[in-house]
């Protein structure tokens, strides 16, 4: 296993605060107080984390402790990687929609 770190989105669940009126309530972010209960559950347990950008924040760590923490991931049919959301916590699970892995870019260096 390589030592080299490992980056995943954790895509939590829109925000239940939405407007009856909300034209789009998928796109309504995560309530502040439920996003860093999610934030600090992961560097809890290692993982570095970035910013909340609406519904989403990455997480970077080697392969080991994503492993450690998260079990094995599925790979999807797009090429990505899931992560299931049951080894959070049962209060946060229901908060996590997804922790993914995405696919490396079809173009690119090294992808003529």
């Amino acid at each position: 296993m390589t030592d080299a770190p490992r980056s995943a989105l954790v895509v939590m669940r829109p925000g239940r605060d939405t407007l009856p009126t909300s034209a789009r309530p998928s796109e309504t972010p995560t309530h502040a107080s439920d996003a860093a209960r999610v934030v600090s559950w992961f560097q809890d347990h290692g993982f570095d984390t970035g910013p909340v950008l609406g519904i989403s924040f990455a997480i970077t760590g080697a392969a080991e402790l994503f492993r450690d923490v998260l079990g094995a991931p599925a790979s999807g049919a797009s090429g990505d990687t899931a992560f299931a959301t049951e080894a959070l916590d049962p209060e946060l699970s229901d908060l996590v929609e997804a922790i993914v892995v995405q696919a490396p870019a079809d173009f690119g260096p090294g992808n003529p």
